[in-house]
């Protein structure tokens, strides 16, 4: 009867075997054998309870809490648990005795310790930092690194297992804390292996457990969203003045050709210069090479940066097409390193489709009507190859008219400006540390009397609803604390152009019941409180064809990244987050409602 009535109740609300182990929090294979009456979990047992419970949370996600309450006899009005225990009484209620003597059967003994659980890495980093005593801060000094991350790590928001130098210096400094203290034994309860059993790498080993390994294209996301969130302008280097950089005797070079790497040195500081005198208004870059030539000398660096910043001053628009395919660590690493460059809004960042000979390198910076540095030579010879130097007008329009032929393969890679998400009926992710505008209502939008603001809000607002008609928003945010709150120190979601605003405990309460209305009007908005905001100085939009960012003290400094596989590491970052702090609505309306009266 179990098997039927699983069946039956996962046709009703549409849901396959992967999406409810997903929420149930186990393997797929599980609830196909339960499906097919291979197993049938005790009633009372560990298993039917994560299995009821995924039931539940596919259901109120996808907005199907009706046909489940309706199929089980429940009140769609009621609380998450009265509607979880309604399935479960439903499910198991022609199981039979043989259920309800596995689910029994299943239960620890008494007089035997309960296995310690621990879901995740944060769980299990808690579970021995509370055991050493050591504190976010006392750890963060250790390992040296900032206390908030120690303490969003804790929290399960981040994991440092994309950073191999952190996630080696924090294992070992626990692991010598735990000897040091004579706490091995203590150490031996919680792994669930014997004492003498236990060295440093079996402490790694589950630490940082197989279970828990993200998906690399997800850790690449969270890197490249740490450089995003640490960029502060700065590129750490001395420049020197444009003059230094390229003096008259490079400006005046007449060669035509330029041999090997320290020729291509020259001549780059010759064409950035002339771009510079000539006053270029555009530049078109592609290089399929090496970057050893640009990054390899210190002081050669700094010199380009310099030309390359005076010319986004000067008002020049650059094209680049940057030599990548479509892996997303290669994508990650070229947006990190030109991020400098990408904040003034003067280049268009691109990515070529068409997968380029393994043979030959190419290489193309023209500046139309100017000047242009080509090289065309076989793979590996960089070191020696011939660069040419063109200044001819014909020899100009032709190269100009192969660049463009060239952008007919290639896809936009970063964009700047105020960027919305593409159409509505995708799902919307929105994670940042201060409530969004656009889920205000209009009173508390004018109760602030920022002209900024309202203006802002009368857009984000309606794209809000639109998108909720036909799609879903998923927002992610931390709470205020109260202290900060009655103090007056929690800060409005930044605009452009507006100055900071505070809220009142009773704007704040305001903002919470709108939220809670939305919930309950519209099945795709889902609000999940975070223990703790994962980048805190970043705002996140993320979509299927679309990831923003903007920085929440310079809101107006706004860029997208477009790339599919890219999109989809940013999709699966915003998943797993959204899956570890995921609540149904009826939970998430009681706690709301308790706190923010």
């Amino acid at each position: 009867m179990f098997r039927e009535r699983l069946s039956e109740l996962l046709t009703a609300i549409g849901a396959d075997n992967g999406s409810i182990a997903r929420y149930a929090g186990f393997d797929r294979t599980n609830i196909s054998h339960m499906r097919g009456g291979r197993r049938v979990p005790g009633a009372s047992g560990r298993t039917a309870e994560k299995l009821v419970n995924g039931i539940y949370l596919f259901s109120d996600n996808r907005n199907e809490l009706g046909r489940l309450c309706k199929v089980v006899g429940a009140s769609p009005s009621g609380s998450a648990e009265e509607i979880k225990q309604a399935v479960s009484d439903w499910l198991f209620e022609d199981s039979g005795e043989e259920a309800r003597q596995e689910g029994a059967s299943r239960k620890t003994p008494r007089s035997k310790p309960a296995k310690p659980v621990f879901r995740s890495f944060g769980e299990r980093l808690d579970a021995i930092m509370t055991m050493t005593e050591l504190s976010n801060i006392r750890l963060s000094r250790l390992v040296h690194i900032d206390a908030s991350l120690i303490s969003r790590y804790r929290n399960g928001v981040r994991s440092p297992q994309g950073n191999r130098q952190i996630a080696s210096r924090m294992s070992h400094v626990l692991f010598e804390r735990l000897q040091k203290n004579g706490q091995m034994k203590d150490l031996s309860r919680l792994m669930q292996v014997p004492e003498d059993m236990i060295d440093e790498e079996d402490f790694v080993f589950w630490l940082y457990q197989d279970s828990d390994l993200q998906d690399r294209n997800v850790l690449i996301a969270e890197n490249l969203l740490e450089d995003f969130d640490s960029f502060t302008g700065d590129t750490g280097i001395e420049l020197p003045s444009v003059k230094e950089a390229a003096p008259p005797e490079i400006l005046s070079d007449k060669r035509t050709a330029y041999l090997g790497e320290e020729g291509l040195r020259s001549a780059v500081l010759r064409f950035l210069g002339n771009v510079l005198s000539g006053n270029g208004k555009e530049l078109f870059l592609y290089s399929d090479e090496g970057m050893d030539w640009l990054i390899s000398d210190r002081e050669y660096l700094a010199k380009w940066a310099s030309l390359m910043g005076a010319a986004v001053r000067n008002g020049t628009h650059i094209w680049i097409i940057h030599n990548i395919d479509r892996n997303a660590e290669e994508l990650s690493k070229a947006i990190s390193s030109w991020l400098p460059l990408y904040t003034s809004g003067m280049i268009e960042s691109f990515y070529c489709k068409q997968r380029q000979t393994s043979h030959f390198n190419h290489t193309i910076f023209l500046a139309p009507g100017l000047a242009c540095i080509e090289g065309f030579h076989v793979a590996g010879t960089g070191g020696g190859g011939i660069y040419h130097y063109h200044t001819g007008e014909a020899e100009l329009r032709a190269l100009e008219e192969e660049y463009r032929q060239l952008m007919q393969h290639a896809r936009p890679l970063v964009r700047f400006g105020t960027l919305e998400p593409g159409p509505s009926g995708e799902e919307v992710a929105v994670i940042q540390s201060a409530l969004t505008v656009a889920s205000m209502p209009r009173s508390l939008a004018e109760s602030f009397g920022s002209p900024e603001l309202l203006k802002t809000w009368e857009r984000m607002n309606r794209n809000l609803l639109e998108q909720l008609e036909n799609g879903r928003v998923i927002e992610c945010t931390t709470l205020a604390e109260d202290e900060e709150l009655f103090a007056g120190k929690v800060e409005v979601d930044r605009v452009p152009g507006m100055e900071p605003v505070y809220y009142t405990p009773e704007q704040y309460a305001a903002h919470i019941g709108n939220i809670i209305r939305l919930s309950e009007r519209y099945p795709g908005y889902c609000f999940y409180p975070l223990p703790e905001t994962p980048f805190p100085n970043m705002k996140l939009l993320i979509t299927e064809t679309l990831t923003r960012v903007s920085y929440a003290a310079r809101p107006e400094l706004s860029f997208g990244v477009s790339h599919p596989v890219l999109c989809a590491a940013f999709r699966g970052f915003a998943g797993q987050l959204t899956e570890k702090n995921q609540t149904d609505r009826n939970t998430l309306r009681h706690k709301l409602e308790r706190r923010y009266p």
